[in-house]
């Protein structure tokens, strides 16, 4: 495991300057980050797991409970004795619950009784609906991006043109800015700061080499006659090229002093204006990460068991067993009221109640 890179003061009395410091809670907040996107993923694989074991079965019992229930109703014998008001009670009635069902489960026998019920096709109403919904979007879109984005077209080539528009719509604003600050004349103190700041990238670009030509002059495979040792680095090279590739100067670092304990932290020497710019990096990356962790998150992601999550797992579960309980309960209240609608008398009180 790579060591943490840390900063300590140089300065006579000790203390971290501005950008060393900002350098520290950069590290320790992307450290943190990385942990936490580890846990969301193990939690996502247990939260999972664990949902397919003790809530789906619980959850299929009672569709089937609720199937049985709304073909009860269908095939009821004395329909024809309700009034013209409750037979259309009845009819929206048997729409709400084929609906429901439908959008857990697509049973193709409900969608036969939806289609009688209220004279539609169950498919092309659905379509019809989600072609709706899809058309007010891209409205929004238009107007929001100023395009021509027409409704007929796939899903995936709307999102594909919107993300196009909007990397189009960020490299015009930073063209222009680079614009303007091409035709502003620089001053004497501000030409001097962008010269510290090449300096500084250039500085940053020199050192990354250096560790990067340290580590591979130690670590390639080439070098090494034992096959154990040899696969060994050959797995090293692998994270030292994708950080080298990547400009992942931090990662680096942390392989130099993981793996070579008597190198001496190459950044404990630098100073604040090639801090600033490698700190520029570093909250760039602390960005990427956050996207990651809400990407990574089962709350956020689409874990199908996402209103059971807890980071404390105690907590998750009791909230299952307590989703189970409620859905037992809710089945046998299902099966209840197949027998209890059974009756002309039953089916109009349980009509009173929708």
């Amino acid at each position: 495991m790579s060591k943490q890179v840390q900063l300590v003061g140089t300065s006579d009395t000790g203390k971290l300057s501005k950008e060393q410091t900002r350098f520290n809670n950069y590290l320790s907040r992307i450290k943190a980050l990385k942990a936490e996107i580890e846990v969301f993923k193990a939690d996502n694989t247990w939260l999972i797991k664990v949902g397919t074991e003790r809530v789906l079965p619980i959850d299929r019992l009672d569709v089937i409970a609720h199937k049985d229930f709304i073909l009860a109703l269908d095939q009821h014998r004395e329909l024809d004795r309700l009034s013209p008001s409750q037979y259309e009670k009845f009819e929206d009635m048997m729409l709400q619950e084929i609906s429901d069902i439908l959008n857990y489960e697509a049973f193709d026998d409900l969608k036969a009784i939806f289609d009688k019920y209220s004279g539609k096709n169950y498919d092309e109403h659905v379509a019809e609906t989600e072609a709706i919904a899809k058309k007010q979007a891209v409205e929004r879109m238009n107007k929001m991006y100023d395009m021509d984005l027409d409704a007929d077209e796939e899903i995936d080539n709307i999102r594909e043109k919107i993300a196009a528009k909007k990397a189009e719509a960020e490299a015009a604003r930073e063209a222009a800015t680079e614009e303007r600050r091409s035709k502003k004349k620089l001053s004497d103190k501000q030409q001097e700061r962008a010269d510290k700041q090449a300096s500084a990238k250039a500085d940053m670009t020199k050192t990354t080499k250096q560790i990067y030509v340290d580590l591979v002059k130690n670590f390639h495979p080439d070098q090494e006659s034992d096959e154990t040792r040899r696969q060994w680095k050959t797995e090293i090279m692998k994270q030292v090229n994708v950080a080298y590739q990547e400009n992942d100067f931090l990662k680096l670092m942390e392989l130099q002093i993981s793996l070579l304990e008597e190198r001496e932290n190459r950044l404990q020497g630098l100073g604040d204006e090639q801090l600033k710019h490698f700190n520029k990096s570093l909250r760039q990356q602390l960005e990427d990460l956050e996207r990651e962790a809400e990407s990574v998150n089962p709350q956020f992601n689409g874990n199908p068991f996402a209103r059971f999550y807890s980071k404390n797992r105690t907590i998750s579960e009791a909230q299952m067993d307590k989703h189970v309980k409620a859905m037992k309960q809710q089945t046998k209240s299902r099966r209840h009221n197949i027998e209890y609608i059974r009756t002309l008398f039953g089916l109009k009180e349980y009509l009173k109640q929708f």
